[in-house]
């Protein structure tokens, strides 16, 4: 690192002689040696002290961080992040690109007698003998701390939405719209399919976050900027990438995963759900700000995983319970330096024009575009959803305006930009710590009373049934009007086979009625479990078809061969999977041959 002495030889005159007038105005200093000398003796002994108090508060601060900091810079950046505002090293301020008229001594500040430009790396640096000195006299600086804010209220234009209980409720509604055949999306998109749209958004115990006619406009115009769904494709991508649900043909399915999944604890799914959305490759968060363009543009977007760990990272300092304002944990990020990028070529994502809305432009595409709007979608659109942070937040209607070219004709840049606050709740806490803290749910009390009767029939007996609740009864129950539902024997089978519990919907029923079961209604439920599990899948099986009828019975009468083998017709053998290597060598020794 550079002395202050060799530094200063590197200065002009005029970039001396201003500097001692900060030190020295009635310096009688003619010759660069004179000037050099003069500097180094002020900024010496008890004058270094003295030109520390000299300066303001913002200045004292820069000097502080970049003394402390191994590379002795000043970090303007994480600077600006950490204090809300700028150090000043010229009375006008800096712009780059524009006349050096700008940053000529004669507007420096009393800032650069501690700093001096460094052109190989473009940054301003104390010199390393001079940071050595004022290291004494300085304090180290603040740490980095996240914000904190009292608890935002709900008004008109604000909600506040307390996610733990809606996720562990919805958890199990998607699962059941899986297993129905009602949870269908694009594979390569991983959007719901319109038809499933609106069951899954039915299914939501609170609805979507926007009201409806700001989810979906009615008869859009074409300068309408519909919101769209954000929790049915949060929900839909993050089960799809978890593996808990398929396409068969054009209907969902429940894998073996998410038949194992519905009779897991709900806090438990989420946390592997999360696991596997952090690791997954098929879905970009980033994707969802729609109105920037370019995205499919190879070498556009960076990777995910970097992006991911470093808002884990950040959000492993947020201290559960507490309320963070979105901005004051954005500018925490910058300041501590958990840093990340959304493209490394910005000039490849552009706002409705390629070339003059391209973010390549200076102060286009910076943190407050890309990496916010990454940040919002991420928080809202995924951790909310799954039940981890509660949110605060407003329509996102110029809350966030943007000055970039093309943005005229849009009232906001993502869907996300009313996002104001968050706070990370138990099952964040759970989730986010990898398990190391425990869970405990609390369930809500019913608001619902359910009256069950002999006859199979359940109807409504006070209050109203929530989305959830109805969608729970119909998985067993067949509909009768509004408030009455019949046990259904094809439902109750198609519910036990694709891994619901009879026992948790007892559990349902008994919590919602005041009165004991009938026993018609456990005996049906007990029936329906040992009917549900009367023939299970044990494997695959390879069918092989023979020349002829004698063929077949020579194999599967053979003492090596029978218990290899099955008879599927006259002429067609069935061997199960694990069995086709002995299979083919015991057919080879009776001197036969299989051909593929």
């Amino acid at each position: 690192m550079p002395t202050l002495h060799d530094t200063l030889w590197n200065q002009t005159v005029d970039e001396l002689r201003y500097r001692l007038k900060f030190l020295a105005p009635a310096s009688k200093a003619t010759k660069k040696a004179d000037f050099i000398d003069r500097i180094k003796a002020e900024l010496s002994g008890p004058g270094l002290a003295m030109a520390m108090d000299q300066l303001d508060e913002t200045s004292r601060l820069a000097v502080i961080e970049a003394v402390h900091n191994p590379g002795l810079f000043h970090d303007a950046p994480r600077f600006s992040a950490k204090y809300g505002r700028d150090a000043v090293f010229f009375t006008v301020p800096e712009k780059p690109g524009f006349s050096s008229r700008y940053q000529t001594p004669q507007n420096s500040t009393r800032l650069n007698l501690f700093f001096y430009y460094d052109g190989p790396s473009r940054s301003r640096v104390v010199p390393s003998d001079l940071a050595a000195a004022l290291r004494p006299l300085v304090p180290a600086p603040a740490a980095v701390t996240v914000p904190c804010i009292p608890e935002p209220v709900a008004t008109e234009d604000r909600w506040v939405r307390h996610t733990e209980g809606e996720a562990l409720s919805e958890l199990g509604a998607m699962l059941r719209l899986a297993a129905t055949g009602k949870l269908g999306f694009g594979g390569k998109t991983g959007m719901p399919s319109k038809n499933s749209l609106a069951a899954i958004e039915t299914a939501l115990t609170s609805g979507d976050w926007f009201p409806p006619e700001r989810v979906h406009i009615p008869n859009p115009q074409p300068w309408d900027q519909e919101i769209g769904p954000i929790k049915p494709v949060g929900w839909t991508r993050m089960l799809y990438a978890a593996g808990l649900v398929s396409i068969g043909g054009s209907k969902s399915l429940l894998t073996p995963q998410g038949r194992k999944a519905v009779a897991k604890p709900a806090g438990e799914v989420i946390a592997a759900i999360w696991r596997k959305w952090i690791a997954n490759r098929d879905y970009d968060e980033f994707n969802r700000i729609d109105v920037i363009k370019g995205q499919s543009v190879k070498g556009s977007l960076t990777a995910r995983a970097p992006r991911r760990s470093a808002v884990l990272e950040a959000l492993g300092k947020c201290p559960t319970g507490e309320w963070i304002p979105f901005d004051g944990f954005s500018r925490y990020m910058r300041a501590a330096g958990i840093l990340f990028e959304v493209s490394n070529d910005p000039w490849k994502l552009y706002i409705a024009d390629r070339e003059y809305g391209a973010l390549g432009y200076d102060g286009f595409g910076g943190w407050d575009v890309l990496q916010n709007r990454y940040l919002m979608c991420f928080l809202m659109e995924h951790a909310a959803t799954l039940g981890l942070v509660d949110i605060a937040y407003g329509i996102p209607d110029h809350a966030r305006p943007v000055d970039n070219w093309g943005m005229d004709d849009y009232l906001w840049l993502s869907r996300y930009d009313g996002l104001e606050a968050f706070r990370i709740n138990p099952l964040g806490e759970h989730v986010l710590s990898g398990g190391n803290t425990a869970f405990h749910p609390t369930r809500p009390a019913a608001q619902v009373r359910l009256t069950v009767l002999g006859n199979r029939t359940i109807r409504v007996a006070s209050g109203s049934l929530s989305p959830t609740e109805r969608l729970q009864l119909e998985t067993w129950a067949q509909p009768e009007g509004d408030d009455a539902f019949r046990l259904d024997d094809s439902r109750a089978l198609d519910a036990v086979e694709s891994g619901q519990d009879p026992d948790g919907f007892t559990k349902f029923l008994e919590e919602r009625d005041d009165q004991p079961l009938p026993e018609t209604t456990l005996a049906f439920l007990i029936q329906a479990r040992e009917n549900g599990d009367a023939v299970r899948q044990s494997g695959g099986a390879i069918l092989f078809e023979c020349r002829d009828a004698r063929t077949a019975d020579l194999i599967s009468r053979s003492k090596d061969l029978e218990k290899l083998c099955l008879r599927a017709g006259e002429t067609t053998l069935a061997v199960r999977e694990e069995d086709l290597g002995m299979f083919r060598r015991q057919v080879r020794l009776l001197g036969l041959g299989i051909k593929c």
